[in-house]
């Protein structure tokens, strides 16, 4: 086989090599953004399952103590005041109304990837944080969009909480 024929034949298998890694990181890709999507879905499921049982068991303390449960400083952060994870982010909650609180599913340490709740004993907010389906809530669910922090944070809360 002549010099120039098997030059050819390298160039065209390195060419059907390249495509074939090309083919492969496209492939990855999109199994990586098909996965962390079904990731995403689970979190804002997780989420909304989450401040409903929150909610039924603010209500009822509401309903037995004539009041909300108070944040120190109006504030109580799933991270334990920007520290590490604290378990009993509304003091009071937990055990008698639940029986564990819920921490944001992504469970990140950072102060402002987690859930965030907010009260003065008569009104109260609760807001998933810098999370990743923000967007998207806030798109679906208008309603639920944090009028304080518009593009990054959602929740729910009584009239007189909206606005912290």
């Amino acid at each position: 086989m002549p010099l120039a024929e098997i030059k050819k034949d390298l160039n065209k298998e390195e060419s059907i090599s390249g495509l074939r890694a090309t083919l492969f990181v496209i492939l990855i890709t999109i199994l990586t953004s098909i996965a962390l999507m079904q990731n995403i879905k689970s979190n804002s499921k997780q989420r909304f399952e989450d401040f409903s049982e929150i909610a039924k068991a603010l209500e009822q303390y509401k309903k037995d103590r004539k009041e909300y449960p108070k944040a120190e400083s109006g504030v109580w952060f799933t991270g334990g005041r920007r520290t590490k994870i604290n378990s009993n982010w509304i003091p009071g909650l937990s055990p008698e109304y639940l029986s564990k609180l819920p921490i944001d599913p992504y469970r990140s340490k950072l102060p402002n990837h987690q859930y965030i709740y907010f009260s003065n004993g008569v009104d109260f907010k609760l807001i998933a944080h810098g999370t990743e389906d923000a967007t998207a809530i806030i798109k679906g669910y208008p309603e639920m969009k944090d009028p304080t922090r518009p593009t990054y944070a959602y929740g729910i809360w009584t009239t007189g909480g909206e606005k912290w």
